[in-house]
């Protein structure tokens, strides 16, 4: 089967401690890890190696702001579950799971429009990917 793009709606995100929230978008930021210059005296042209370390970036997330709740944003790092619609044919989504912890939070009250939050989420350690089956 070829695979058959899909839209966000039904995108879910779960956190370990409950914390749940109406979702608008999530950006996903890419994970990443640094060039390690080792260029030399005898070298002929910049010379780098890949680092080892991986930095599992971050998520954006835009939320309905709820004013009756607190979001985690002094809590401890906690696994965080995001799941991606399921898939025609399919029976259970595509998901990442992660170690994240929230380092922004913040809110947009409008006169004419809805409220909205918008937090942020660093990942710690390794990102786990699971296909959808």
């Amino acid at each position: 089967m070829t695979f058959q793009p899909d839209i966000g709606l039904g995108t879910v995100i779960l956190f370990q401690t409950g914390f749940f929230a109406k979702i608008e978008s999530v950006n996903i930021n890419g994970e990443k890890r640094d060039a390690i210059d080792i260029t030399n005296m005898s070298s002929t042209h910049p010379e780098y190696i890949p680092s080892r370390l991986i930095d599992a970036g971050e998520m954006d997330v835009t939320i309905l702001f709820d004013p009756d709740k607190t979001p985690p944003i002094g809590e401890a790092a906690e696994t965080i579950t995001v799941k991606f619609p399921i898939p025609a044919g399919k029976t259970n989504p595509a998901q990442v799971v992660a170690t994240g912890f929230m380092t922004e939070n913040s809110m947009s009250i409008p006169v004419k429009d809805k409220m909205m939050q918008t937090c942020k989420i660093k990942f710690t350690g390794a990102r786990v990917y699971t296909a959808a089956s």
